[in-house]
């Protein structure tokens, strides 16, 4: 399984570079460490990639307007450049299934690769469809081009009709909200989320 994760700029940085950036991400992504955990244990050997920029890496993550105007002017060779990196990678490793969350280093080209290749691509949409801003459009773009888009809540009819999902799944598990047996106060409020300033615009 190949696992492709946009890092967010601000968990980025967070890193001290202290420890490797997969196991800092594993110990401060959620997200991450449960599609690591997921597909394991599942049975798959998982190949990660999350370097969105193929000249710069993630250098600019520290100057936010540089690095959107820059990574908007280079977009189209970066995803072309990043997409024949990916299909390579798949071929070598013989990858069956492709699972990420919105991603705006890959396009066309490889989305037409994975379908005549009968590989299947999952996206977890994480946001809403309108927090993507224009400079962005490509992770509504690609959002048709995957077999499933899932979240945990009914946003499909959320989405412009152009940019509507192939196929899209609610995934919920209400089983991961657990009363603590030792705690003898009721709960009113319950906060499940990231405490990222896009999670605070959705509504």
């Amino acid at each position: 399984a190949l696992f492709l994760f946009n890092i967010d700029p601000t968990l980025y940085s967070m890193w001290d570079k202290k420890e490797s950036l997969t196991t800092f991400l594993r110990q401060n992504s959620m997200f991450y460490l449960g599609i690591i955990n997921g597909l394991e244990k599942n049975g798959y050997r998982v190949f990660t990639f999350y370097n969105p920029n193929v000249f710069f890496g993630f250098k600019l993550f520290k100057y936010r307007y540089l690095n959107i105007l820059i990574s908007f002017l280079i977009a189209p060779l970066n995803r072309t450049i990043t997409s024949y990196r990916l299909i390579n990678l798949i071929k070598r490793n013989k990858v069956s299934i492709v699972i990420s969350n919105p991603s705006n280093f890959c396009g066309r080209f490889f989305f037409r690769f994975l379908d005549k290749n009968k590989i299947l691509s999952i996206q977890w949409f994480g946001i809403f469809p309108h927090q993507v801003k224009f400079h962005n459009k490509i992770l509504l773009k690609n959002t048709p081009r995957y077999d499933i888009t899932c979240y945990s809540g009914n946003i499909d009819r959320l989405f412009e009709k152009r940019y509507e999902p192939r196929k899209f799944v609610k995934i919920f598990n209400p089983n991961i909200i657990r009363p603590n047996k030792n705690e003898k106060k009721t709960i009113d409020v319950l906060f499940i989320g990231g405490l990222q300033f896009k999670h605070s615009k959705r509504w």
